[in-house]
């Protein structure tokens, strides 16, 4: 029996509360507009359609993203769409004869030649046309390429998130944001340009612009009470995603898209299918985490660690929260990533083997022995992440 279709009233509320379905899209109709409907795409992405038929043939025309286009504004469009049908037109077929929605290596070849003319009509020297397409390909080939046949549209803005990051593990600020620079002029001008199939947003606008000189900042010991006294300021989630962040020393990125089917409570551990190395990492949980972890289990459903109401059903912005903390606990400038530093720096301190620390936090080559006999591994960053949980809640009640 042929499963029935799922409909809902389209209102804000009503979408929000949509998930993904792991391993395959979810169609969802609204009940005041018939032909009206949302996919909901495996990574949470949504978008409306108008739906008929032509000659026994269904047609899709996708009307807009959501949330980018409300509710109303898509009943009024697909009102416009069943016209153009009625009086003979087809705009889904004009649709595929229209080019596709650029990759990001087409966009990022045609901003480069546009680059040139650009720098030529400015009368720019020989030398430094060649000297701005050279880091133009340099930040290609060593940041951007691994996402080189996605479409612009399924780039989010946790991505760039966790780019910025991972340079900014290796590089200075001024280099990272040289490279975040790039990823945000390539996007904008896609954007203006009809023929990229793209009308944004732009992912990497919201990152902020990281100080130019070598930062190695970290949470200190004597800030650590005020820091938890702050956290009771925020929501549960935001203080469960950032504690997570303090107890793990993993990168933002890597916490946002964390999955339940990851996680096993049992032996403290959590497996990142698609860290910054590239292949899968298995993270040891401190007892503190695993409490965290268990907490939300019982309350929490669906495929996520951290879920909410954007379009990849998890959490892609925490700045606000991470903010109003940092201001109530007098932390400066300190970033979530410098959390890493403060796992880092305590474990030195506890006298945990820089091999076993590296291994936790991540890095792609922390000792070879570490890298073939994993079990012994897991074992280590188990007792290190303990041994770092006790010495940061000691440091909580002082």
């Amino acid at each position: 029996m042929a499963q029935k279709p799922e409909r809902i009233s389209f209102t804000k509320t009503s979408l929000d509360r949509l998930k993904p379905i792991p391993g395959k899209r979810r169609t969802v109709w609204d009940t005041n507009k018939p032909k009206l409907c949302v996919r909901i795409t495996e990574m949470g992405a949504m978008s409306f359609y108008y739906v008929t038929k032509v000659n026994r043939k269904t047609e899709w025309v996708r009307l807009g993203r959501y949330p980018d286009m409300s509710p109303a504004a898509a009943r009024a469009r697909a009102d416009i769409e069943s016209g153009r049908f009625a009086v003979g037109q087809n705009p889904a077929e004009e649709l595929r004869q229209d080019r596709s929605e650029w990759s990001l290596e087409k966009a990022w070849t045609e901003y480069g030649k546009y680059r040139v003319r650009k720098l030529n009509a400015q009368g720019k020297s020989e030398a430094k046309i060649t000297r701005a397409l050279e880091a133009h390909d340099a930040h290609w080939r060593l940041r951007y390429s691994k996402w080189q046949n996605r479409r612009l549209s399924t780039i989010t803005g946790g991505m760039a998130e966790k780019l910025q990051d991972e340079v900014l593990d290796t590089r200075s600020g001024a280099t990272t944001n040289r490279v975040i620079a790039s990823g945000r002029a390539v996007f904008n001008f896609a954007i203006r340009r009809q023929s990229s199939g793209f009308d944004g947003p732009n992912p990497f606008v919201g990152l902020e612009k990281l100080p130019e000189k070598r930062r190695k900042d970290k949470l200190r010991r004597h800030q650590i009470p005020d820091f938890f006294v702050a956290l009771d300021s925020i929501s549960e989630l935001m203080r469960d995603f950032i504690l997570i962040g303090l107890w793990t020393g993993r990168r933002a990125g890597d916490i946002k898209s964390m999955r339940w089917v990851d996680v096993d409570l049992d032996s403290g551990s959590w497996l990142i299918p698609d860290p910054k190395s590239g292949e899968p990492q298995e993270v040891a949980l401190s007892l503190p985490a695993i409490e965290i972890l268990a907490r939300r289990k019982r309350t929490v459903r669906g495929q996520w660690v951290f879920p909410t109401g954007s379009r990849s059903g998890h959490i892609e912005e925490y700045k606000k929260a991470w903010q109003r903390v940092r201001e109530l606990a007098g932390l400066g400038g300190l970033r979530f990533h410098d959390l890493r530093r403060t796992l880092s720096s305590f474990a030195q301190e506890n006298r945990i083997p820089v091999t076993v620390a590296g291994a936790q936090l991540g890095h792609k080559d922390p000792a070879t022995t570490l890298r073939h006999y994993t079990d012994i591994a897991l074992y280590a960053q188990r007792e290190a992440v303990n041994v770092v949980a006790d010495a940061i809640l000691a440091a909580k009640e002082k």
